[in-house]
């Protein structure tokens, strides 16, 4: 597996709109801390979320620097460190502390801004299962343990796996499995395409129901590429409008001129809109959630991007 810094990456999908259950009525659990929002509750667009709160007020919940950067308050509904780490302190794989070696912060500034993020930190590899190739080995990182679990995603009815081969069937068709795409912001759970083309918000939603074994299914279908099925909740059968998903222009992100490589310049470009002296719209591509602001978090995907080449 590929050296990671300290983002966890999320599970690329462009469907045609998840259909929602009624907006701000349904309590849910995110990945994403809720230390600095309201209670989270499902969204139009079928994700989880609350509302900012506890504005500037100190938290705990820093999760996307791995250790890197310290002092972390609220900020936007995001618990963000506003201090970086003196280089050279040891740091993890954000939520993979278990399941990776140890790396070094290394801070990188410019005039009125600073961040630091997590150099040499590898994800622990696990040993292929004897004899059976429709199934993988992964680190669990609750545990720290390498479990093994389906290669293929057999266990919604999406597909059949053939010698270590993921063959899609049942396009269009229910999910087999009781607990669907494990979203419990959507419903009428299909067997949809996917790519990597896209950051869905919604995989944050379902990470935190899903079952580690099925995570790593998803992420072996990141590394294989397009020409998957995987259960989405799809249109027909929601209480709630059909929104339109949000996605972002590029794998890449932090490529502000689309030429598949983040250099130097876009990374303070993208500093320089955070610090509110550029607009927006000088780099709408830095911003990897698609969330219409440019954070430290995207900001450190895009230097993973500029040190180690855009994905693909």
């Amino acid at each position: 597996m590929p050296l990671r810094i300290v983002i966890l990456v999320s599970l690329a999908i462009v469907v045609g709109g998840s259909v929602p259950l009624l907006a701000g009525t349904i309590p849910c659990e995110t990945d994403a801390n809720t230390e600095c929002t309201t209670a989270p509750t499902c969204q139009t667009d079928g994700t989880c979320s609350g509302e900012p709160a506890n504005e500037g007020q100190p938290c705990t919940q820093e999760a996307t620097s791995g250790g890197c950067m310290t002092n972390p308050v609220c900020k936007e509904g995001v618990c963000t460190g506003t201090v970086a780490a003196p280089n050279g302190t040891e740091c993890h794989l954000a939520g993979f502390e278990k399941c990776s070696t140890a790396g070094q912060c290394l801070t990188v500034g410019i005039p009125g801004f600073e961040f630091s993020f997590c150099m040499g930190a590898t994800s622990r590899s696990c040993p292929p299962p004897p004899d059976d190739p429709c199934k993988q080995s992964f680190c669990n990182p609750q545990t720290g343990n390498c479990d093994v679990g389906d290669k293929c995603f057999t266990f919604s009815g999406c597909e059949v796996c053939n010698a270590g081969t993921c063959s899609p069937v049942n396009l269009n068709g229910p999910c087999t499995n009781p607990d669907g795409d494990f979203n419990p912001c959507t419903t009428n759970d299909r067997c949809v395409p996917f790519s990597i083309g896209a950051l869905s918000e919604s995989d944050l939603t379902r990470r935190a129901r899903m079952p580690a074994g099925v995570a790593a299914a998803i992420d072996d279908a990141l590394q294989v590429g397009t020409g998957r099925l995987i259960c989405m909740g799809v249109p027909g059968g929601g209480t709630g409008p059909t929104p339109t998903p949000t996605v972002i222009p590029t794998a890449c992100s932090g490529d502000c001129d689309d030429n598949q490589e983040v250099s130097v310049g876009e990374v303070v470009t993208m500093a320089n809109i955070t610090l509110e002296t550029e607009e927006y719209s000088q780099c709408e591509r830095g911003d990897a959630d698609g969330d219409g602001v440019i954070r430290i978090n995207d900001i450190v995907i895009g230097v993973d991007h500029a040190l180690h080449g855009c994905p693909g």
